[in-house]
């Protein structure tokens, strides 16, 4: 899929990205994921009295859309991304309103190889970049940067294929609209949602003044990146936590990093730190330091993730 060409407008996309974030390894099929509107609005930005006609127009935008991903010596497969999607009353549902979507069986290989590359953060994360180019890009550098098993942080893109992946072969067909509405876009959306970086060089036919044929993209980590949609931590969350071992609390604080933590950037925090001379088990001292101050003040730390991340960095069991 981060190869396949297709055009989608940004809700259409986010309303895509909400559908596989219901997929799981387990799923050998894919069945009718039953939505409710309000979850919806609220994850494609749409609001208002004329919600309805609006979700009924992304959908049948979408159910529109075909995907094209091209095979080996010089064939192509396309497919429509959704079976269908159904709008369900409240009054014939038990008194909430429902989006029923299906995704088409046949994107099951593509997803399936999404699902294993992308955790549920990360499809978070694609749904708050507001730019569908932003949204592409990521989708693309995210797999080109670790497609031969192992980190690769430089890619040379032609920019006739660039072009044919976004859906830009008729629209800014001047290159700087494409540095300017594309490329710097994506690049400071990067920087402030999502916890991967790019610069870019952009490769001319012959010498200065000739056109652009070719975009290399500069990948790396950003180490400043924590997601902002984590849970608070309330008394009910915690409940109890207080009469809890010191052992207990260490287990409920490392549950929470498994279910909330970009684990990809917290790895790399902690490789980057034992590089540093840390020692691992500092790190977890920090992190049973945090947990027990969670447990005191359950109601005044809002974002356990970030607590965690700050007691590590800061090295607070260094005391």
């Amino acid at each position: 899929m981060a190869y396949s060409a297709y055009t989608m407008r940004l809700q259409e996309k986010r309303l895509l990205i909400m559908s596989m974030s219901k997929l799981t390894r387990d799923n050998v099929d894919f069945p009718c994921w039953q939505i409710p509107i309000p979850e919806i609005a609220t994850y494609l930005g749409i609001k208002g009295r004329d919600l309805h006609f609006r979700l009924k127009d992304i959908c049948k935008s979408l159910l529109s859309r075909v995907a094209e991903v091209k095979r080996p010596e010089g064939g192509w497969k396309a497919f429509q991304f959704l079976s269908h999607c159904e709008y369900i009353p409240a009054k014939t549902n038990n008194g909430t309103a429902v989006l029923e979507i299906q995704l088409h069986p046949d994107m099951t290989p593509f997803l399936l190889e999404l699902k294993d590359r992308f955790n549920s953060i990360e499809f978070d994360l694609l749904a708050r970049l507001s730019s569908i180019y932003a949204v592409r890009l990521y989708e693309f550098l995210h797999h080109k940067r670790t497609e031969s098993g192992s980190v690769t942080n430089s890619h040379l893109v032609k920019l006739m294929d660039l072009r044919k992946m976004l859906g830009l072969e008729n629209k800014y067909l001047n290159f700087k609209d494409v540095r300017k509405y594309v490329l710097n876009v994506a690049q400071t959306q990067f920087k402030e949602r999502t916890p991967l970086c790019f610069d870019f060089t952009e490769h001319r036919a012959r010498k200065r003044g000739a056109p652009v044929v070719a975009i290399e993209f500069t990948l790396y980590d950003n180490f400043d990146y924590q997601c902002p949609n984590l849970p608070n931590i309330n008394a009910q969350l915690m409940e109890n936590m207080e009469r809890k071992s010191r052992e207990e609390r260490k287990e409920q604080v490392y549950e929470l990093f498994e279910k909330h933590l970009d684990k990809a950037i917290f790895m790399k925090m902690i490789s980057r730190l034992e590089q540093k001379g840390e020692r691992f088990e500092k790190i977890t001292e920090n992190l049973e330091l945090a947990a027990f101050q969670i447990a005191k003040n359950p109601k005044q730390i809002k974002n356990v993730v970030a607590y965690c991340i700050s007691a590590i960095k800061g090295n607070w069991a260094r005391a």
